[in-house]
């Protein structure tokens, strides 16, 4: 992740970053340049009148305690046929149990599999391409969605 933070802040594009942890935009801030801009909220409050064309959520989402409120606020932030990009540890395949009980992380809501992932997503997003990081032997999945927003009553918005 700071890799990628890195890389795309030498290029010229307006970057935000923001975690709810103090500790973690402390590191953050070591690792990223100076042009990118980053604070401190959770995903429910963040707000911008610009939308972004990519959004990432790296271990992120299971730790969010509504994520239907979760979802419809990075439909606000993101542009029609924009990129999400999100990781998520699951707990499914032949190692799923063993993640599930070596995993202390009270803030961790939502401890599940994929399916349960692709059905939230599924909810939200017209899934237009999607590609999985990881397999059945993976502890966190990396699911990259090129998507147009659903409306509530499931046409596109573009």
């Amino acid at each position: 992740r700071d890799r990628l933070i890195y890389k795309t802040g030498m290029l010229r594009i307006r970057m935000q970053g923001c975690d709810i942890s103090s500790y973690a935009l402390e590191q953050a801030r070591k690792n990223t340049p100076k042009s990118v801009s980053l604070f401190q909220c959770s995903l429910g409050e963040i707000s911008c009148l610009n939308p972004f064309d990519v959004i990432t959520c790296f271990d992120i989402l299971e730790h969010v305690e509504d994520l239907d409120a979760g979802w419809n606020n990075i439909i606000n932030l993101l542009k029609p046929g924009g990129i999400l990009t999100f990781s998520v540890p699951v707990y499914d395949g032949p190692i799923g149990g063993l993640v599930d009980y070596l995993d202390h992380d009270l803030t961790h809501r939502h401890r599940r599999e994929r399916k349960f992932w692709y059905k939230e997503v599924n909810k939200y997003f017209l899934l237009q391409q999607v590609q999985e990081f990881g397999d059945i032997f993976s502890s966190t999945i990396i699911i990259l969605i090129s998507c147009h927003h659903q409306r509530k009553d499931g046409r596109l918005q573009y």
